[in-house]
């Protein structure tokens, strides 16, 4: 009991004296003999073990430990090898039967060591204090003359059961036939010995000029391998240089700015202008009468199920208590001539709450028919149910026309949602520490917008309005450029704010469960995959009622595609037109040219499958072209 734990794993098998051989330890030899005794049977190469190490290498300035990804191999002539590779993430599953992989999968061959019978093992018996990348348990293989590039490793691990299994493995791979049989007990544990913790002292050898340095047929580092022709190589710190040289030429931008118009940042001024102007008093009151159309739609949808109202009755009131709520704010922000800020936020909440209101009376009119279509079937007591709500998870289904409430309405008006459901996935409490870094977030992003628009964005506005009018092509394109990059930050502020941080905190307040609302659409290399995956809410509601319900009719699916972003860009149009006292149809336009860059990226993405050439065409022409040519010429109308 009183031998180290190496001589104690490393103990012959047939001992039974030995009491600190585990029965672990004998199942692990048999397994390791069983795998040499299969490779030269089958006279293939099998794989003993492998797994994560770590690699001690001296250098001439520094030295340290860095992680490997090892394997150990014996052939079927008596041979061994054991290769070390580049260590890269996880792998999607371990292989099984051949040691402890780690879950790490390896990267580029780094070394490769040939095993003979003069290798010599020697596992560090003095443990090395945990420091952080340092192993605490290591072993050393001296190489023979010829087994390779170098002639000692140093590796180690954390754990010292997984050494004493390496030490094993390594053991086993390089005996002879006579001690794999078990006819030469005595030998079997020779190259194995005890030396203290520390890197092996350097061989005079390695210091020759008679050493090789060329030693086998390499390829370049960037040169490519593979089918899809890119280099099996890291290029972590190239992209820091790209991020070093992006963050070099913003500060050289923002330098040039500050030095050509000084610090213009006054949002607070803004505010104080804003809210003296008398004229957008009404628009305050317009926004403060939403409530009504809320009543009205209710009012109507509850005569309309205890059948004082008939069914075309019943559509054409909510269809002018739909379009009031569009047309209202719109005749408000027109005669109050309020600012297109001030316009754009009244007219926004007021487009939403007209997309509720529809989504309100659709879904209620298809549960209303389907009440009358069991009745009329001879089922009394009947109830209509949404098809979803017995699939709701944790929530109580409400049954039409019990959902017919004020409670019920208003409280679709606060989800953050456009389409009505009779029930939703709820949460069970409120996270307040959660919600206090979304609402500090969320100021944060607005400032960081109201910079961007003060300081980069309204000064090149007003420097290329007359370049617009004249249709000078060269300062355009310059004026494109110029706004391109504050155009793409402004935007990306708004997504994170708009759809990030004030849905959740909609959600978080009003115990909404399902806050998807937008997925992987910066990855999309097809532009149908962007508009589909960036504004989630949208999305269900076109396709809800506007996409199916054209179906439906029988119209096909070209015109139901078209319907959609037809009624999509009527809504961009008059977000822009009506707020900037305009009517230009540039933002029509630019979004019904989405279609034709919807089939071209389409054909892009089947002819070069799995390439990005779509992802690019995408920015380029939403981010980069789209949205500051139509900022300049809306800007150069107003």
């Amino acid at each position: 009991g009183g031998l180290p734990p190496l001589r104690r794993a490393m103990a012959p098998a047939d001992d039974d004296d030995d009491a600190g051989e585990t029965e672990l330890v004998r199942l692990r030899r048999e397994v390791l003999r069983l795998r040499r005794q299969n490779a030269a049977l089958s006279g293939c190469s099998h794989v003993m073990k492998e797994g994560t190490l770590m690699r001690y290498r001296e250098q001439l300035l520094s030295s340290g430990w860095k992680q490997r990804y090892f394997d150990l191999r014996v052939d079927g002539q008596g041979g061994a090898t054991l290769r070390c590779f580049e260590a890269r993430g996880k792998a999607q599953e371990e292989s099984p039967g051949r040691g402890r992989g780690d879950g790490v999968r390896h990267g580029a061959l780094r070394a490769v060591v040939r095993l003979t019978r003069g290798l010599e093992i020697a596992r560090e018996v003095e443990g090395i204090k945990a420091k952080e990348g340092v192993p605490r348990h290591c072993f050393q293989l001296h190489l023979p003359p010829g087994a390779g590039p170098m002639t000692s490793l140093r590796l180690g691990t954390a754990s010292e059961e997984e050494a004493d299994a390496w030490v094993e493995a390594l053991e086993m791979a390089t005996r002879d036939a006579d001690a794999l049989e078990g006819k030469d007990e005595i030998n079997m544990n020779r190259r194995v010995s005890e030396v203290s913790a520390g890197p092996p002292p350097v061989s005079m050898s390695t210091r020759s000029p008679l050493r090789c340095v060329h030693t086998k047929a390499r390829a370049s580092v960037l040169t490519s391998e593979d089918e899809r022709g890119i280099p099996d190589c890291n290029v972590v710190g190239i992209l820091n240089l790209i991020v070093t040289v992006l963050v070099v030429l913003h500060l050289r931008l923002i330098a040039d700015n500050l030095m050509k118009y000084g610090v213009l940042l006054d949002t607070f001024r803004h505010i104080g202008l804003v809210s003296a102007n008398p004229a957008h008093g009404s628009c305050l009151a317009c926004w403060v009468a939403q409530p009504a159309f809320v009543i009205a739609a209710l009012s109507i949808e509850r005569l309309a199920s205890a059948r004082v109202l008939p069914g075309i009755v019943t559509r054409a009131m909510h269809f002018l208590n739909c379009s009031l709520c569009l047309v209202v704010p719109c005749v408000v922000i027109r005669r109050s001539h309020a600012l297109p800020p001030i316009g754009m936020a009244l007219l926004m909440a007021h487009s939403v709450l007209f997309m509720k209101l529809v989504s309100y009376a659709h879904v209620n009119h298809a549960l209303r028919v389907q009440l009358v279509q069991k009745r009329t079937s001879g089922k009394d007591g009947v109830v209509a149910q949404d098809d979803d709500g017995k699939h709701l998870e944790n929530v109580s289904s409400v049954a039409y026309p019990a959902n017919l409430t004020l409670w019920d309405i208003f409280r679709f008006v606060a989800f953050p949602t456009l389409v009505y459901q009779t029930s939703y996935p709820r949460t069970t409490r409120i996270r307040k520490r959660w919600l206090a870094k979304r609402a500090g977030e969320m100021i944060v992003t607005l400032l960081l917008m109201s910079l961007i628009i003060e300081q980069f964005v309204v000064p090149t506005l007003s420097n290329n309005a007359l370049p617009v009018l004249s249709f000078d092509v060269v300062r355009i394109l310059v004026a494109i450029m110029k706004l391109a990059l504050p155009n793409v930050y402004l935007w990306l502020f708004m997504f994170y704010a708009l759809f990030h941080l004030w849905l959740n905190i909609l959600a978080e307040v009003t115990y909404f469960g399902d806050r998807l609302f937008y997925k992987e659409w910066w990855n999309a290399t097809k532009l149908e995959d962007y508009w589909r995956l960036w504004n989630l809410p949208v999305h269900h509601w076109l396709v809800k009622h506007v996409f199916h319900p054209t179906m439906q009719a029988g119209w096909g699916k070209p015109v139901g595609v078209f319907l959609t972003f037809f009624v999509s860009a009527v809504f961009h149009e008059l977000l822009v037109s009506v707020p900037c006292h305009t009517f230009r149809l540039w933002s029509f336009f630019g979004m019904m040219a989405q279609l034709p860059l919807v089939h071209i990226t389409a054909a892009i993405d089947r002819r070069l499958k799995g390439s990005q050439l779509g992802n690019i065409v995408f920015w380029i022409s939403f981010c980069i072209v789209g949205q500051p040519l139509c900022v300049l010429l809306y800007f150069a109308q107003v």
